[in-house]
Formats: structure tokens, C-alpha cells, sequence
């Protein structure tokens, strides 16, 4: 696991508190649209709702976070955990709809540029290790995801007629690149801890600068919407105790080991306070996510 955790001094990013992490020098790795861009990777609808094909012809390791957003084919979907592929490949990965009222289309998946926000990353992590549990697969629990999805939207006053959680991006798309936009993290950063007022919302560490960089932009627009939804509980100050006491809860539970979706391992706990996974490959953390359990 991380150890010896470098993180900077905090600021403020309208009503979130960003503590960046630094260090850690990595690998190179490719995005979903840079894989998709140089025509390396297709992702096609399956016809089964906890299901997406994946097919890389190789050509450099692709990376992909928990939660991450595809859209198009016959309902919008996120990826139920992070994933690595390197060789070529065809195989069958988790996915979770995040459009209920929608069921047609083509069968092709295109990268929405968005990441599903904390709490829901946190009920698919939960969830998805517990289905780990019980019967050795990813699938995450898509009624509490449907849930999470309208009661969000709700909250935000945002109308969709698909129930669908992009939705929420796009009519909040200018509040949302506000946090996007006046963002600014060393050339050294690696990860973050994000509060809203006292919430700790959640924490993600990538393997090196090279990675988060790519990543960091879609990942603050999932952090940035909850955040729009907690400024009505107004502004507050985080605890900084609280949020090392996080930390150390996190980092000291025992995590259960499983062989990753496409290659690597990964190490997972949940309980009735926090949960958190990790993807490792050739035993280097590539990502790490924790979460409190909402």
C-alpha cells in the first residue's frame, strides 16, 4: 500500500478544500480518449446492463478509473472499478447504468470526459466489494445506483428525462468548469484529499504526476458536483484532525486481495465508515480511491 504520504498545503477552490499529494513517478499510461483518439480501443454495448465490451489492440498500457463515464450505445454506463490493460484484449468488464429511462440506440460507447461524483463512487466501491464477497464478481448494486442518480439529481434541480447522471454535468457544465478552470497543482502532484465545508468527500492517489495530470480534470468535475450540492449546508471549516484521523483509519484496515478485472491485483475493504480499493500492477499502486461511506 502508500506509504509516507506527502500532502501540501491546503486552498480553497470556491467551497471545496483541496490538499494535494505529492511525490510518486509512475509509468506512462493512456486515457480512454487518447486510446480511443489513435483508434487502439472500442467499447460496445453488450446488451446486458452490468456489461461492456472492451477491446484494445495493445500499443501501450490504457487506464481507467472507477466511476469513469461512457455514454451512447444503449444507456449511459460508469466502469465499476479502476482498470489497467496493456496486451491486446477482448473481454467483458463491470459497468453500472446511470440512465435508467433510456434503453436504445447503436451499441458503440464514446468517453463522456466526466467521472461519476465521491458518494456514488463510494456506494459502487461498497457494493462492488461486497458482491466481491460474496460471490467473486464486480457487479455493483444497480437499484442504489438508480437512487443515488435521481435523488442527486433532485437536489441539484436539474430535469431529466432519462434519469440520466450526465444530464447533471451538462446543465451545470459553466458552475462545474469554474472549479475545473481555477484549479492548480504542482508539477509534482499526484493525488488529492477533497473536503466540502467539514465533509471529507473523498481521496484519490495515481501512480505518478504523468498520470493524475490526465486525470485530474474529469475527477475534479465529479468532485466539483457534489460540491454544488453541499453549498446550500453552507460554507465551514474542515477539521484537519478528522481528516488525518481518515487517513490513518484508511490506511490501517485489512485489505482483501483479488486478481483485477483485466490484469493486476486489487486490494479492498469496506465497512460502516470508510471504504477503499486499490489496483496494483507488477506490486506498484497505480490508483488508490478511499472514501467515507455516505
Amino acid at each position: 500500500m502508500i506509504r509516507d504520504l506527502k500532502i501540501d498545503e491546503p486552498y480553497f477552490l470556491r467551497n471545496l478544500v483541496i490538499y494535494p499529494i505529492l511525490g510518486g513517478n509512475g509509468g506512462s499510461f493512456l486515457t480512454l480518449e487518447e486510446a480511443k483518439e489513435r483508434g487502439l480501443l472500442s467499447i460496445r454495448d453488450t446488451g446486458v446492463v452490468n456489461e461492456a465490451e472492451f477491446d484494445f489492440d495493445g500499443g501501450g498500457n490504457v487506464f481507467v478509473l472507477d466511476g469513469e463515464e461512457i455514454v451512447g450505445a444503449l444507456q449511459n454506463r460508469v466502469f465499476n472499478t479502476s482498470m489497467v490493460a496493456s496486451n491486446p484484449v477482448s473481454v467483458r468488464v463491470p459497468v453500472t447504468c446511470v440512465e435508467q429511462n433510456r434503453w436504445g440506440g447503436n451499441r458503440e460507447f464514446f468517453q463522456s470526459g466526466v467521472v461519476a461524483y465521491p458518494s456514488l463512487r463510494s456506494l459502487l466501491a461498497s457494493s462492488v466489494t461486497k458482491s466481491l464477497k460474496v460471490n467473486r464478481s464486480f457487479k455493483a448494486d444497480q437499484s442504489a445506483v438508480w437512487k443515488s442518480v435521481r435523488s442527486t439529481l433532485s437536489s441539484l434541480r436539474v430535469n431529466s428525462v432519462t434519469s440520466s447522471m450526465h444530464d447533471a454535468y451538462s446543465t451545470l457544465r459553466d458552475d462545474i468548469n469554474r472549479f475545473v478552470e481555477d484549479a492548480e497543482f504542482s508539477e509534482d502532484t499526484r493525488g488529492f484529499i477533497v473536503v466540502a465545508g467539514e465533509k471529507i468527500l473523498g481521496m484519490d492517489i495515481f501512480v505518478g504526476p504523468d498520470l493524475f495530470k490526465k486525470m485530474k480534470k474529469k475527477l475534479l468535475r465529479g468532485y466539483a458536483l457534489e460540491a454544488l450540492g453541499a453549498m446550500r449546508g453552507g460554507q465551514g471549516e474542515p477539521d484537519e484532525t478528522e481528516m488525518q484521523n481518515f487517513i490513518d483509519y484508511v490506511f490501517s484496515r485489512d485489505y482483501m486481495e483479488t486478481t483485477g478485472v483485466i490484469k493486476g491485483k486489487e486490494l479492498r475493504f469496506a465497512d460502516k465508515k470508510a471504504v477503499a480499493h486499490a489496483l496494483k500492477l507488477d506490486d506498484e499502486v497505480i490508483h488508490f480511491a478511499a472514501f467515507p461511506v455516505y
